[in-house]
């Protein structure tokens, strides 16, 4: 499987958030991840949000538009997505967005903005290795272990040959 046919989910979402996510708000939060971030945004970079109407929702999803404002709803309460409009202007509750002609939704996971706190840590940039003492001392031996054989010294070495 080509990875750039793929989409990719926060470890968090699965460790912690799947058990206390309906059906209808996963359905939800894992279509806003794929058409943010399962989209290139034209400048070698993902999406960070997306106008999504409730048509298309309801046709990927197969939810209902009651299901889907409250699945939304939700979510938005969860801290797992937000919502704005075309300037960007948060619309958390329900009447702003009632009437809205386009609103944007973007999940907090792969968030810019630190403005808008998102739940447990969610991921932002990628998993991060801290590099303690022993680590280092372990990827330096390594280094040393596998150190590149010129050609000749490995043509030697697969001969049996002296490579002097």
């Amino acid at each position: 499987m080509n990875y750039r046919e793929t989409t990719q989910l926060p470890n968090s979402l699965i460790d912690i958030h799947l058990k206390n996510l309906s059906e209808k708000e996963l359905k939800i939060l894992l279509l806003i991840i794929r058409q943010t971030v399962g989209f290139s945004d034209g400048h070698g970079g993902r999406k960070n949000r997306e106008w999504l109407s409730q048509k298309f929702i309801a046709n990927r999803t197969g939810l209902s538009y009651k299901s889907i404002s409250l699945g939304i709803h939700q979510l938005i309460s969860k801290k797992l997505i937000i919502a704005t409009n075309k300037k960007g202007a948060i619309l958390s509750e329900p009447e702003a967005r009632k009437g809205c002609l386009r609103i944007f939704y973007a999940s907090t996971y792969f968030e810019i903005n630190p403005s808008v706190e998102s739940s447990k840590n969610p991921i932002t940039k990628g998993n991060t290795i801290k590099l303690t003492s022993k680590k280092l001392s372990t990827s330096n031996s390594l280094k040393k272990i596998n150190k590149r054989l010129s050609d000749w010294e490995r043509y030697c070495q697969l001969t049996g040959r002296n490579s002097n």
